[in-house]
Protein backbone atom coordinates (compact mmCIF):
# COMPACT_ATOMS: atom_id res chain seq x y z
CA UNK A 1 0.00 0.00 0.00
CA UNK A 2 1.72 3.21 -1.33
CA UNK A 3 0.80 6.54 0.59
CA UNK A 4 0.17 9.96 -1.43
CA UNK A 5 0.46 13.37 -0.10
CA UNK A 6 0.06 16.27 -1.54
CA UNK A 7 2.86 18.16 -3.40
CA UNK A 8 3.28 20.64 -0.68
CA UNK A 9 2.78 19.03 2.83
CA UNK A 10 5.78 18.97 5.15
CA UNK A 11 6.37 16.32 7.76
CA UNK A 12 6.44 18.02 11.35
CA UNK A 13 9.24 16.59 13.45
CA UNK A 14 8.39 15.83 16.94
CA UNK A 15 10.33 15.57 19.89
CA UNK A 16 10.17 11.46 19.56
CA UNK A 17 11.81 11.81 16.29
CA UNK A 18 14.32 14.42 17.63
CA UNK A 19 15.09 12.15 20.15
CA UNK A 20 15.37 8.93 18.00
CA UNK A 21 17.76 10.88 15.52
CA UNK A 22 19.84 12.06 18.43
CA UNK A 23 20.22 8.46 20.18
CA UNK A 24 21.11 6.87 16.72
CA UNK A 25 24.14 9.94 16.24
CA UNK A 26 25.56 9.30 19.68
CA UNK A 27 25.55 5.50 18.90
CA UNK A 28 27.11 5.67 15.54
CA UNK A 29 29.74 8.18 17.16
CA UNK A 30 30.48 5.43 20.07
CA UNK A 31 31.14 2.94 17.51
CA UNK A 32 33.19 5.65 15.73
CA UNK A 33 35.05 5.54 18.89
CA UNK A 34 35.67 2.04 19.70
CA UNK A 35 36.87 1.38 15.95
CA UNK A 36 39.59 4.13 16.35
CA UNK A 37 40.67 2.92 19.81
CA UNK A 38 40.93 -1.04 18.16
CA UNK A 39 42.45 -0.08 14.85
CA UNK A 40 45.28 2.08 17.66
CA UNK A 41 45.58 -0.81 19.91
CA UNK A 42 46.35 -3.02 16.50
CA UNK A 43 48.84 -0.52 15.66
CA UNK A 44 50.83 -0.59 19.12
CA UNK A 45 50.75 -4.32 18.44
CA UNK A 46 52.24 -4.85 15.02
CA UNK A 47 54.87 -2.01 16.02
CA UNK A 48 55.88 -3.51 19.02
CA UNK A 49 56.03 -7.40 17.15
CA UNK A 50 58.36 -5.65 14.61
CA UNK A 51 60.44 -3.88 17.29
CA UNK A 52 60.70 -7.43 18.93
CA UNK A 53 61.80 -8.96 15.72
CA UNK A 54 64.34 -6.24 14.67
CA UNK A 55 66.18 -6.35 17.78
CA UNK A 56 66.45 -10.30 18.03
CA UNK A 57 67.62 -9.93 14.71
CA UNK A 58 70.40 -7.75 16.01
CA UNK A 59 71.11 -9.36 18.84
CA UNK A 60 71.20 -12.64 16.79
CA UNK A 61 74.23 -11.22 14.62
CA UNK A 62 76.20 -9.83 17.39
Amino acid sequence: MEFHYPKDYKTERTEADEMRSKSIREYYEKEAIKKEKNQHTFLIIVVSLVLILLILKLIKFI
